[in-house]
């Protein structure tokens, strides 16, 4: 890390960190004596000039960490924030149910939860390092697959009337019905529907993951689980091409 400050047009003041110092130093003290040897009269002349192009290039070196440092930490805020920002959403939204163990179908819960995720996605924008961009890109799929799983066994029966009342004459744009709730927002119905879904492309760590071998499976006969063996074992007389996750 360098610090730079500069007094007046000809009065520049610069620290370096002492490892960056140290090493700006052995390479000056390197190539001065490479020169005394190829050109002792050179030697007695260059320190002058070649100070002060060593002192612009630390110069641009400490600039330069300066950056590099300022993109990790900005990237670190960004980070923070935007996982923070998602966790609370998904906490939020699925901690307030109704009897049936399903989120409050209130106009407004929705909407919070999808403008949450949202916000958490356009804060994640700001994050530059690559190694944070892949932590941030595992953290919003964790998520995702903890708001799929609380809704997937539910979602498909929801009734009609958990999104709004529908009257008999069946006028779609009926805002509110007898208990004057207000129906869900089909905006924010369907950014959450499709935020859970699983993103084309991306990969599945199952992926990677071999299945069992013949010897794993003999030592579970041997030492248990027995009941995973014998389930192996029919799996494999069933359907011995297939793969099972």
């Amino acid at each position: 890390m360098g610090y730079l400050s500069i007094c007046d047009a000809n009065h520049i003041t610069l620290r370096l960190h002492p490892s960056t110092a140290s090493a700006t130093r052995r390479m000056t003290a390197q190539i001065l004596g490479a020169v005394s040897i190829m050109c002792p009269w050179c030697a007695e002349r260059l320190p002058d000039w070649f100070v002060a192009a060593g002192t612009i290039g630390a110069v641009v070196l400490a600039l330069f960490q300066n950056r590099a440092q300022h993109v990790e930490s900005a990237s670190r805020i960004y980070f923070d924030q935007a996982l923070t920002t998602l966790r609370t959403a998904v906490h939020d939204f699925l901690g307030v149910t109704d009897a049936d163990q399903r989120p409050r179908n209130d106009r407004r819960h929705w909407i919070n939860f999808a403008r949450g995720v949202g916000t958490a996605r356009e804060i994640a924008l700001g994050i530059k390092t690559e190694e944070l961009k892949e932590m941030w890109t595992k953290s919003e799929h964790y998520w995702r697959e903890r708001t799929y799983d609380a809704l997937s066994p539910l979602w498909a029966s929801f009734p009609s009337e958990y999104y709004g009342y529908v009257g008999a004459d069946k006028m779609k744009n009926l805002v509110t019905g007898p208990d004057e709730r207000a129906a869900l927002s089909e905006s924010s119905l369907a950014f959450v529907y499709r935020w859970i879904e699983w993103p084309d492309g991306y990969p599945d760590v199952l992926d990677k993951g071999a299945k069992f071998s013949e010897k794993e499976i003999a030592k579970m006969e041997s030492f248990g689980p027995r009941g995973l063996a014998e389930y192996l074992r029919i799996l494999r007389e069933v359907s011995p091409s297939k793969t099972s996750k």
